[in-house]
């Protein structure tokens, strides 16, 4: 019944004889990838980079998993290296750590870049990725972070930058922002730029400047600042996020 009423007219629109969706050019929220697949079709993660030619892992439609990159291809050795300053190691429950990657379809180096090469590519044929992946229990690989984008704040702990942003940016409210943290900050902060067509309605069913459509006024109006940061906080809790 839904195909006939809803999902038909969506499949539609990419022609209608679509088979399969295939995503590997950056991380893939996991509402997108379940909205995308129950309404259109079956979408799977790979993960790759220019230096693997592309695909280093895929996942396999009849193991169909949201958030999973899926297993190596049959070119590629994958292993997990422990980043212990920031707790992800091969002990952990789920073993985790630095993508390292080995095999024919690797490339040998940067083009006139010794220099790169010595910090990305080991003697012995490893590629040094700067991602941080995750072995799940059926053998498949997730991505979860990337090394340089973990910041270290005042008190110790780090915080993976470009996570944050990708989570808030998910939030209604958010049309864009940029996570900024420092060494001697206590904590991140965030400089969003709000969705102009959500934040008026967001701030009528608030009661703020019901009739106001300006949206420069709107961002000045503290209530409703107050109110969109209590938004963005409970968000980030519903996501698992820390204080």
């Amino acid at each position: 019944i839904t195909d006939a009423v809803v999902f038909n007219a969506v499949k539609a629109q990419t022609g209608g004889r679509l088979k399969i969706c295939f995503s590997g050019g950056g991380s893939l929220s996991p509402s997108t990838q379940s909205f995308v697949t129950n309404s259109l079709n079956i979408l799977i993660q790979g993960y790759g980079l220019t230096e693997t030619v592309a695909m280093a892992a895929i996942l396999h439609p009849q193991f169909y998993a949201v958030g999973v990159a899926g297993g190596p291809v049959p070119s590629t050795e994958v292993k997990l290296v422990d980043v212990p300053e920031a707790g992800y190691l091969s002990t952990n429950k789920l073993p985790q750590g630095e993508i390292w990657l080995r095999g024919p379809s690797i490339a040998k180096g940067y083009y006139k870049r010794p220099d790169l090469d010595k910090e990305a590519f080991m003697a012995d044929g490893w590629f040094k990725s700067g991602d941080v992946g995750q072995w799940n229990p059926d053998g498949t690989l997730s991505i979860i972070d990337r090394v340089k984008n973990l910041v270290k704040l005042s008190h110790g702990e780090y915080i993976a930058i470009e996570r944050l942003e990708s989570l808030y940016k998910s939030c209604p409210l958010v049309a864009n922002g940029c996570v900024i943290a420092k060494q001697d900050h206590n904590a991140p902060a965030m400089i969003v730029v709000v969705h102009p067509a959500n934040i008026m309605s967001f701030a009528k069913s608030h009661g703020v400047d019901a009739d106001a459509d300006d949206l420069e006024h709107l961002c000045r109006n503290k209530k409703l600042n107050a109110e969109v940061l209590r938004e963005l906080n409970e968000h980030g809790r519903k996501h698992g996020l820390h204080k």
